[in-house]
């Protein structure tokens, strides 16, 4: 087999400003993060080369940790937004073969989340943004956010949707009522209830009409689509009741408009599950470091080791990114 390159595109950090926002608000509820995950999200230093070589990573796509400036205030969320990219756009600058970055966006005020788009895309270099779903109680399909994607679409750049925990209310009546609070915290975040509120995200953004407009975006959703795969053929089935005559069919739609990557769930079912369903053109490879952090080539030897074509390997581990990223 030829030397597989292999690029991840979920792969956080964060700065001072936004650590300090995010711990002081506790929004890891309650939890707080482990001292070794503070200090690996905000270094992009040595070792986290020295990780992604561990790993079998040639190439991380930085982002900022969830949720990102998504529940700072608007102006609050301008000013920390722009420094974090402008901060990303200095890392990729300082190791361009390492990395690429992804931006962030003050959703909280979206007319100006739109102007710093084109900011860190045109002038930058960023490859993308990624969104936390919800600002507020705000869901991505809100009229407030269109121009966002808009703008990606005309900049034909990618958003990737990342989860973020669901509403507290939601959290409290669904996950947390009457279990034991740490398994209860669990169960409403990255056990289950962040994937079911990306994927309602995700299903309201098609049914929105977003990607019937004119410069209709192109989409990434980790976790290997966010259960959405695994349910496309009932979710086609359904909508086609109530989507127009004149519209592209739910199915259609998401096989055309999205992106799928594993987030460090490495499994080969839903990997090939994955590719029967969107096909390994629309999948690419992600970590999700710091919080999954193999050794002894880990990650690399995942797609070595798996179970499908060495055509596909290839499209997966890099060359699916290198296009859809338009990275060099």
């Amino acid at each position: 087999m030829d030397t597989l390159e292999v690029i991840a595109v979920e792969e956080h950090m964060w700065t001072p400003a936004i650590r300090d926002r995010l711990l002081a608000l506790n929004y890891r509820q309650g939890e707080g993060l482990p001292e070794h995950l503070i200090k690996a999200l905000d270094g992009v230093g040595d070792q986290r080369l020295a990780d992604m070589d561990a790993m079998g990573v040639d190439r991380q796509v930085l982002s900022i940790h969830t949720p990102g400036t998504q529940v700072l205030e608007p102006a609050d969320a301008v000013t920390v937004s722009r420094e974090a990219n402008d901060i990303l756009a200095a890392v990729v600058a300082a190791e361009p073969a390492r990395y690429a970055c992804f931006a962030t966006l003050p959703t909280p005020d979206p007319a100006t989340a739109v102007d710093e788009l084109e900011r860190c895309v045109r002038e930058l270099g960023h490859c993308g943004a990624m969104v936390y779903g919800r600002t507020g109680e705000k869901f991505i399909d809100h009229p407030d956010f269109a121009p966002i994607f808009d703008k990606a679409g005309q900049l034909e750049v990618p958003i990737y949707i990342h989860p973020q925990r669901p509403i507290e209310s939601v959290g409290e009546v669904y996950y947390t009522n009457g279990l034991p609070p740490l398994v209860g915290r669990l169960l409403s975040n990255f056990a289950w209830g962040w994937h079911v509120e990306t994927a309602v995200n995700a299903i309201r953004l098609i049914l929105s009409g977003a990607f019937e407009q004119p410069h209709a975006p192109q989409i990434i959703l980790g976790h290997w689509g966010e259960l959405i795969p695994f349910f496309l053929e009932r979710l086609d089935e359904v909508f086609d009741l109530v989507t127009p005559s004149n519209a592209h069919g739910f199915a259609d739609t998401f096989l055309n408009h999205f992106h799928l990557s594993p987030s460090g769930m490495w499994s080969y079912p839903m990997l090939e599950h994955a590719i029967a369903e969107v096909g390994a053109e629309r999948i690419m490879f992600s970590v999700d470091y710091p919080f999954i952090r193999p050794t002894d080539g880990g990650a690399r030897r995942f797609l070595e080791d798996a179970p499908i074509s060495e055509q596909a390997k290839h499209e997966i581990g890099h060359l699916n990114a290198k296009q859809l990223l338009h990275l060099k």
